[in-house]
């Protein structure tokens, strides 16, 4: 599981999300992969993460990746884990609360398919 904090001028363009997708789905395309959204603090004073690069994103790392999500931020079901072959909510996560839906022993409940997902 890998989370990428996305720091506006520093690793936020097309080509730097290409490339990590490139590289994460050359291990495994089950592998998760989280975006983040980054806010200044402290003495980092990058401007916040735009909404529209998480979401481009979230698109390029789809393209290879079964399971992408997205951090820091409250956009409806761009945190939730969805089976990659029938678009079912495996797992349902609304800030710290997560629940599991449609999964049982590592299967979609319904399709069948097998996610790697461990319970």
């Amino acid at each position: 599981e890998i989370t990428n904090l996305v720091i506006t001028g520093l690793n936020d363009t097309d080509d730097d999300f290409r490339k990590l997708a490139d590289f994460v789905s050359g291990l495994s395309n089950r592998i998760p992969m989280h975006f983040s959204a980054y806010y200044p603090t402290y003495k980092m004073t990058n401007p916040p993460t735009r909404l529209d690069r998480l979401y481009r994103a979230y698109d390029i790392a789809a393209e290879k990746l079964d399971y992408v999500f997205l951090g820091n931020v409250n956009i409806p079901d761009k945190s939730d884990t969805v089976c990659p072959e029938c678009g079912a909510v495996l797992i349902s996560r609304r800030g710290y609360a997560v629940r599991i839906i449609n999964l049982n022993d590592g299967r979609c409940t319904s399709c069948g398919r097998e996610t790697g997902i461990v319970q």
